[in-house]
């Protein structure tokens, strides 16, 4: 089965981070967290800016920071990290040892913050498994200032994440 939404299971305690990432211009990046429980409902969502030129996968990787450090301020310390970045992630998977510097610096990072959890797991996921994420980032790019939802769906992306219940419930 073709893997179109967000559907992996998880263990009890484990929570699911996913990180998208958007370009607002050439040197800037709208930012989407989602961060979701066993059953795939948003316990937190974040949006942000950052600015690190026009490299899609150095902005994925600080996108990936970013969502870390804010799984870690909000206690959700047993974590799978998704992204559909595979050039990141598997950059994570081979110790930081890129040979992109500006990515592995940043995926050094990411492999320290994530030492501040009990534990991690960095996963790529497909583009099709990773649209909240996504959509989450172009609507940061709309967005003047970094915005945060506790326990509450974002609206513009309330019918990707019914979706992805939807489609997990059924499996």
């Amino acid at each position: 089965m073709e893997d179109n939404t967000w559907n992996r299971e998880l263990k009890q305690g484990w929570f699911k981070m996913n990180t998208g990432v958007a370009a607002i211009n050439s040197f800037c990046w709208g930012v989407g967290v989602i961060i979701r429980d066993p059953e795939g409902a948003v316990l937190a969502a974040e949006t942000t800016h950052i600015q690190c030129g026009n490299d899609s996968s150095v902005a994925e990787a600080m996108g990936i920071r970013f969502g870390i450090r804010l799984a870690i301020d909000l206690l959700f310390l047993q974590l799978e990290i998704e992204s559909d970045s595979l050039e990141v992630i598997s950059c994570i998977h081979k110790g930081a040892k890129d040979p992109s510097p500006p990515i592995s610096l940043i995926a050094r990072d990411c492999i320290s913050l994530s030492g501040q959890l009990h534990g991690a797991r960095f996963i790529h996921t497909r583009r099709q498994g990773n649209i909240a994420a996504h959509q989450l980032a172009k609507f940061a790019c709309s967005q003047s200032a970094d915005l945060v939802w506790i326990e509450e769906v974002p609206s513009c992306i309330s019918s990707s994440i019914l979706a992805d219940v939807l489609a997990f419930s059924n499996q």
